[in-house]
Protein backbone atom coordinates (compact mmCIF):
# COMPACT_ATOMS: atom_id res chain seq x y z
CA UNK A 1 0.00 0.00 0.00
CA UNK A 2 1.05 3.30 -0.50
CA UNK A 3 0.66 6.28 1.44
CA UNK A 4 -2.50 7.25 -0.04
CA UNK A 5 -4.13 4.16 0.96
CA UNK A 6 -2.71 3.80 4.07
CA UNK A 7 -0.86 6.27 6.50
CA UNK A 8 2.76 5.40 7.17
CA UNK A 9 2.63 4.57 10.78
CA UNK A 10 0.75 1.59 9.91
CA UNK A 11 2.55 0.58 6.75
CA UNK A 12 4.82 -2.46 7.92
CA UNK A 13 1.69 -4.25 9.76
CA UNK A 14 -1.82 -3.23 7.40
CA UNK A 15 -1.14 -6.20 5.40
CA UNK A 16 -0.44 -8.80 7.78
CA UNK A 17 -3.18 -7.19 10.40
CA UNK A 18 -5.82 -7.59 7.94
CA UNK A 19 -4.62 -11.20 6.73
CA UNK A 20 -4.45 -12.50 10.49
CA UNK A 21 -8.41 -10.94 11.26
CA UNK A 22 -9.16 -12.76 7.69
CA UNK A 23 -7.77 -15.99 9.72
CA UNK A 24 -9.30 -14.96 12.76
CA UNK A 25 -12.89 -15.11 10.74
CA UNK A 26 -12.29 -18.13 9.16
CA UNK A 27 -11.03 -19.73 12.49
CA UNK A 28 -14.49 -18.24 14.47
CA UNK A 29 -17.10 -18.98 11.46
CA UNK A 30 -16.03 -22.91 11.87
CA UNK A 31 -16.15 -22.97 15.54
CA UNK A 32 -19.34 -21.10 15.72
CA UNK A 33 -20.75 -23.43 13.04
CA UNK A 34 -19.85 -26.61 14.87
CA UNK A 35 -21.13 -25.32 18.30
CA UNK A 36 -24.35 -23.80 17.29
CA UNK A 37 -25.17 -26.25 14.37
CA UNK A 38 -24.91 -23.92 11.76
CA UNK A 39 -23.30 -26.37 9.44
CA UNK A 40 -26.03 -26.10 6.92
CA UNK A 41 -25.62 -22.40 6.19
CA UNK A 42 -22.89 -19.86 5.29
CA UNK A 43 -21.60 -17.77 7.99
CA UNK A 44 -20.61 -14.17 7.47
CA UNK A 45 -19.73 -11.39 10.23
CA UNK A 46 -21.03 -8.18 10.64
CA UNK A 47 -20.26 -5.51 13.26
CA UNK A 48 -24.42 -5.73 14.65
CA UNK A 49 -27.50 -6.87 13.70
CA UNK A 50 -28.71 -3.45 12.49
CA UNK A 51 -25.48 -3.53 10.21
CA UNK A 52 -26.67 -7.16 9.35
CA UNK A 53 -30.50 -6.37 8.63
CA UNK A 54 -29.30 -3.45 6.50
CA UNK A 55 -27.07 -5.57 4.81
CA UNK A 56 -29.07 -8.08 3.53
CA UNK A 57 -31.71 -5.84 2.27
CA UNK A 58 -29.35 -4.25 0.74
CA UNK A 59 -28.39 -7.20 -0.84
CA UNK A 60 -31.93 -8.30 -2.16
CA UNK A 61 -33.09 -4.93 -3.49
CA UNK A 62 -29.75 -5.01 -5.41
CA UNK A 63 -32.30 -7.65 -7.67
CA UNK A 64 -34.96 -6.10 -7.81
CA UNK A 65 -36.89 -7.56 -4.75
CA UNK A 66 -38.29 -5.96 -2.36
CA UNK A 67 -37.82 -6.00 1.59
CA UNK A 68 -40.41 -5.16 4.26
CA UNK A 69 -40.42 -5.07 7.87
CA UNK A 70 -43.10 -7.79 9.02
CA UNK A 71 -46.17 -6.84 11.23
CA UNK A 72 -45.37 -7.54 15.26
CA UNK A 73 -43.00 -6.03 17.62
CA UNK A 74 -39.43 -5.20 16.55
CA UNK A 75 -36.01 -3.73 18.50
CA UNK A 76 -36.77 -0.30 18.12
CA UNK A 77 -33.41 0.67 16.61
CA UNK A 78 -34.52 -1.95 13.62
CA UNK A 79 -38.42 -0.23 13.43
CA UNK A 80 -36.40 2.90 13.02
CA UNK A 81 -34.84 1.71 10.03
CA UNK A 82 -37.43 1.06 8.11
CA UNK A 83 -39.77 4.13 8.39
CA UNK A 84 -40.99 4.34 5.56
CA UNK A 85 -44.60 3.25 4.81
CA UNK A 86 -44.31 -0.79 4.21
CA UNK A 87 -47.17 -2.91 3.51
CA UNK A 88 -48.52 -5.87 5.09
CA UNK A 89 -50.18 -7.54 2.13
CA UNK A 90 -48.97 -10.38 1.33
CA UNK A 91 -47.61 -10.39 -1.91
CA UNK A 92 -46.23 -7.40 -2.01
CA UNK A 93 -42.81 -7.88 -0.18
CA UNK A 94 -40.42 -10.54 -1.97
CA UNK A 95 -38.88 -10.83 1.76
CA UNK A 96 -39.94 -9.96 5.27
CA UNK A 97 -37.81 -9.05 8.24
CA UNK A 98 -39.03 -11.19 11.03
CA UNK A 99 -38.13 -10.83 14.89
CA UNK A 100 -38.58 -14.28 16.26
CA UNK A 101 -38.58 -13.04 20.30
CA UNK A 102 -39.97 -9.14 20.55
CA UNK A 103 -37.71 -7.79 22.88
CA UNK A 104 -40.39 -5.79 24.84
CA UNK A 105 -43.30 -8.03 25.11
CA UNK A 106 -41.61 -11.09 24.73
CA UNK A 107 -43.77 -12.96 22.16
CA UNK A 108 -43.39 -15.47 19.87
CA UNK A 109 -43.42 -15.21 16.18
CA UNK A 110 -43.60 -18.79 14.20
CA UNK A 111 -41.47 -18.76 11.79
CA UNK A 112 -42.26 -20.48 8.36
CA UNK A 113 -40.19 -22.59 6.44
CA UNK A 114 -42.03 -22.06 3.01
CA UNK A 115 -39.62 -19.44 1.60
CA UNK A 116 -42.58 -17.03 0.16
CA UNK A 117 -41.88 -14.36 0.87
CA UNK A 118 -38.21 -15.07 2.23
CA UNK A 119 -37.82 -14.81 6.45
CA UNK A 120 -35.37 -12.95 7.32
CA UNK A 121 -35.05 -13.46 10.55
CA UNK A 122 -33.93 -11.30 13.95
CA UNK A 123 -32.95 -13.92 16.46
CA UNK A 124 -31.54 -12.02 18.76
CA UNK A 125 -33.43 -13.56 21.69
CA UNK A 126 -33.56 -17.17 20.08
CA UNK A 127 -30.03 -17.69 18.92
CA UNK A 128 -28.25 -20.19 21.66
CA UNK A 129 -31.27 -20.38 23.88
CA UNK A 130 -34.19 -22.80 23.98
CA UNK A 131 -35.57 -22.12 20.95
CA UNK A 132 -32.45 -22.51 19.39
CA UNK A 133 -33.06 -25.57 17.77
CA UNK A 134 -36.44 -24.35 16.34
CA UNK A 135 -34.97 -21.58 14.68
CA UNK A 136 -31.78 -23.58 12.70
CA UNK A 137 -34.28 -25.98 11.76
CA UNK A 138 -37.27 -23.26 10.46
CA UNK A 139 -35.19 -20.13 9.24
CA UNK A 140 -33.67 -19.93 6.08
CA UNK A 141 -31.99 -16.55 6.76
CA UNK A 142 -30.45 -15.47 10.25
CA UNK A 143 -29.25 -12.51 11.49
CA UNK A 144 -27.55 -12.82 15.50
CA UNK A 145 -25.57 -11.40 18.09
CA UNK A 146 -22.55 -12.68 19.60
CA UNK A 147 -23.07 -10.70 22.94
CA UNK A 148 -26.50 -11.92 23.90
CA UNK A 149 -27.25 -15.43 24.73
CA UNK A 150 -24.32 -16.35 23.29
CA UNK A 151 -22.17 -14.27 25.29
CA UNK A 152 -18.70 -14.63 22.82
CA UNK A 153 -18.19 -10.93 22.58
CA UNK A 154 -19.69 -7.72 21.80
CA UNK A 155 -19.05 -6.26 18.56
CA UNK A 156 -19.96 -8.64 15.66
CA UNK A 157 -22.96 -10.65 14.91
CA UNK A 158 -23.37 -13.18 12.51
CA UNK A 159 -25.21 -13.67 9.53
CA UNK A 160 -26.49 -16.79 8.46
CA UNK A 161 -28.09 -17.95 5.32
CA UNK A 162 -29.17 -21.71 4.53
CA UNK A 163 -26.59 -23.22 1.61
CA UNK A 164 -29.91 -24.86 -0.37
CA UNK A 165 -31.24 -21.83 -1.24
CA UNK A 166 -30.96 -21.50 -4.50
CA UNK A 167 -33.08 -18.19 -5.59
CA UNK A 168 -31.12 -15.64 -3.76
CA UNK A 169 -28.15 -13.61 -5.60
CA UNK A 170 -24.80 -14.33 -5.13
CA UNK A 171 -22.95 -14.52 -1.55
CA UNK A 172 -20.09 -12.51 -2.85
CA UNK A 173 -21.17 -9.22 -1.81
CA UNK A 174 -21.81 -10.76 2.10
CA UNK A 175 -18.40 -11.74 2.06
CA UNK A 176 -17.41 -7.88 0.71
CA UNK A 177 -19.42 -6.36 3.82
CA UNK A 178 -18.05 -9.10 5.94
CA UNK A 179 -14.57 -7.00 5.45
CA UNK A 180 -16.35 -4.42 7.71
CA UNK A 181 -15.86 -6.51 10.58
CA UNK A 182 -12.42 -5.85 10.61
CA UNK A 183 -11.32 -5.40 14.43
CA UNK A 184 -9.39 -8.49 16.03
CA UNK A 185 -9.85 -7.97 19.31
CA UNK A 186 -13.67 -9.31 19.35
CA UNK A 187 -12.75 -12.09 17.17
CA UNK A 188 -10.00 -13.16 19.58
CA UNK A 189 -12.32 -12.83 22.68
CA UNK A 190 -15.17 -15.28 20.95
CA UNK A 191 -12.66 -17.76 20.85
CA UNK A 192 -10.86 -17.28 23.94
CA UNK A 193 -14.99 -17.76 25.17
CA UNK A 194 -16.01 -20.83 22.84
CA UNK A 195 -12.67 -22.18 24.56
CA UNK A 196 -13.89 -21.44 28.07
CA UNK A 197 -17.35 -22.63 27.98
CA UNK A 198 -17.01 -25.64 25.18
CA UNK A 199 -20.52 -27.17 24.56
CA UNK A 200 -22.10 -25.18 27.40
CA UNK A 201 -22.30 -21.89 24.91
CA UNK A 202 -26.13 -22.01 25.14
CA UNK A 203 -28.43 -19.92 27.75
CA UNK A 204 -30.64 -22.57 29.02
CA UNK A 205 -32.98 -20.23 31.63
CA UNK A 206 -36.49 -20.48 30.82
CA UNK A 207 -39.22 -18.25 32.95
CA UNK A 208 -41.48 -21.16 33.17
CA UNK A 209 -44.90 -20.50 34.07
CA UNK A 210 -44.64 -17.60 35.96
CA UNK A 211 -47.78 -16.11 35.78
CA UNK A 212 -49.73 -19.48 37.33
CA UNK A 213 -48.86 -19.08 41.47
CA UNK A 214 -48.49 -15.41 41.09
CA UNK A 215 -50.56 -13.77 44.43
CA UNK A 216 -51.33 -10.62 43.08
CA UNK A 217 -53.63 -10.94 39.97
CA UNK A 218 -52.79 -7.40 38.66
CA UNK A 219 -49.06 -8.27 37.48
CA UNK A 220 -49.85 -8.60 34.23
CA UNK A 221 -47.51 -11.42 31.88
CA UNK A 222 -47.19 -10.53 28.01
CA UNK A 223 -44.99 -12.73 27.29
CA UNK A 224 -45.76 -16.85 25.39
CA UNK A 225 -45.35 -18.58 28.54
CA UNK A 226 -45.73 -21.39 26.40
CA UNK A 227 -42.31 -21.46 25.26
CA UNK A 228 -38.84 -22.03 27.10
CA UNK A 229 -37.99 -18.01 27.01
CA UNK A 230 -35.08 -16.39 28.75
CA UNK A 231 -36.86 -13.40 29.53
CA UNK A 232 -40.65 -12.55 30.54
CA UNK A 233 -42.38 -8.95 30.43
CA UNK A 234 -44.59 -8.02 32.83
CA UNK A 235 -47.50 -4.74 33.82
CA UNK A 236 -48.14 -2.97 36.86
CA UNK A 237 -49.07 -0.03 38.39
CA UNK A 238 -46.19 0.35 40.19
CA UNK A 239 -43.37 -0.39 38.12
CA UNK A 240 -43.50 2.90 36.32
CA UNK A 241 -42.54 4.81 39.44
CA UNK A 242 -39.96 2.14 40.56
CA UNK A 243 -36.11 3.80 41.03
CA UNK A 244 -33.07 2.90 38.77
CA UNK A 245 -31.36 1.08 41.65
CA UNK A 246 -34.39 -0.57 42.53
CA UNK A 247 -34.40 -2.03 38.68
CA UNK A 248 -30.92 -2.80 38.76
CA UNK A 249 -31.07 -4.58 42.32
CA UNK A 250 -33.95 -6.13 40.26
CA UNK A 251 -31.98 -7.29 37.58
CA UNK A 252 -34.73 -6.03 35.77
CA UNK A 253 -35.86 -3.62 32.93
CA UNK A 254 -38.51 -0.98 32.66
CA UNK A 255 -39.79 -0.09 28.92
CA UNK A 256 -41.41 2.88 29.31
CA UNK A 257 -42.42 3.64 25.78
CA UNK A 258 -44.58 0.14 26.20
CA UNK A 259 -44.97 0.12 29.49
CA UNK A 260 -43.25 -2.95 30.33
CA UNK A 261 -40.66 -4.74 33.11
CA UNK A 262 -38.60 -7.32 31.74
CA UNK A 263 -36.81 -9.60 33.77
CA UNK A 264 -33.92 -11.90 32.34
CA UNK A 265 -32.10 -15.10 33.72
CA UNK A 266 -29.18 -16.92 33.05
CA UNK A 267 -28.27 -20.11 32.92
CA UNK A 268 -24.82 -22.05 30.81
CA UNK A 269 -25.66 -25.36 29.32
CA UNK A 270 -25.33 -27.02 26.06
CA UNK A 271 -27.70 -28.03 23.05
CA UNK A 272 -28.94 -31.14 24.00
CA UNK A 273 -29.25 -29.59 27.73
CA UNK A 274 -33.10 -29.62 29.64
CA UNK A 275 -33.94 -25.83 30.34
CA UNK A 276 -33.28 -24.50 33.34
CA UNK A 277 -36.23 -22.71 35.32
CA UNK A 278 -36.67 -19.68 37.31
CA UNK A 279 -40.34 -19.43 37.96
CA UNK A 280 -39.67 -18.82 41.59
CA UNK A 281 -36.84 -16.60 41.25
CA UNK A 282 -38.83 -14.45 39.15
CA UNK A 283 -42.34 -14.74 41.27
CA UNK A 284 -40.20 -13.13 44.35
CA UNK A 285 -38.88 -10.46 42.67
CA UNK A 286 -42.33 -9.36 41.23
CA UNK A 287 -43.59 -9.22 44.68
CA UNK A 288 -40.21 -7.40 45.97
CA UNK A 289 -40.76 -4.82 43.16
CA UNK A 290 -44.67 -4.26 43.67
CA UNK A 291 -43.96 -3.75 47.48
CA UNK A 292 -41.50 -0.85 46.82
Amino acid sequence: MDRASIAPIFANQTGSFFRHTKQLRDELRGRLAETYRLQDFSIHFVPSVRYGVLVLKHWLELTGQRVGLRSGSHYAPIAELFREPVFWKYGVCDAWITTHVAPYVGTVCRLSASGSPLEIVDASHSFATNLHADLIETANVLVAPLHKHAALTVGVAVIAVRNDLITLPSRDMLDEFEGATASQAPLIEALSNLDRSGACAFNKATTGNVQASLADASILCVSDLGFPLPFACFRHRAFASLSKAALHEAGATYFPAVDVLRIAKWARGNFEGDPIEFAADIRATLVRLTRQ
